[in-house]
């Protein structure tokens, strides 16, 4: 259609603009921003001043990236710190429970593998 050819024109044009390292850039974001997921946490916390038992409150949240097709996810140790339970989304929106397997905290990194198999390869 004649706006989809007036896009890609327009595309064109703002890459004849761009230097050598910004194309670069621009084709290594499109080809990796599959990997980048979205991580949330959860605490298990106590209401000091009733009966009731724990109850579980958002703590945190933070991105990462998928690591391999086995479902190991990389982020930051600050992000997972304390939580209780674990969630990914993927890029397609796909959310996962996940399990902590290994942290650096002095170098703020954490391992999370995704406690099922995506429905999509990774």
């Amino acid at each position: 259609t004649v706006s989809t050819m007036q896009g890609s024109a327009e595309t064109l044009a703002e890459e004849a603009r761009m230097s050598e390292e910004e194309l670069r850039t621009v084709r290594t974001f499109e080809g990796s921003c599959d990997s980048v997921v979205f991580v949330t946490t959860t605490r298990q916390m106590r209401d000091l001043f009733s009966l009731q038992p724990m109850y579980e409150t958002p703590a945190g949240s933070g991105s990462g990236f998928v690591w391999d097709d086995r479902g190991h996810i990389v982020t930051n140790f600050h992000v997972v710190q304390g939580a209780h339970d674990l969630s990914v989304t993927l890029a397609n929106q796909d959310v996962y429970r996940a399990q902590l397997v290994g942290t650096d905290a002095e170098r703020d990194l954490a391992v999370l593998k995704l406690a099922e198999t995506p429905k999509t390869p990774l």
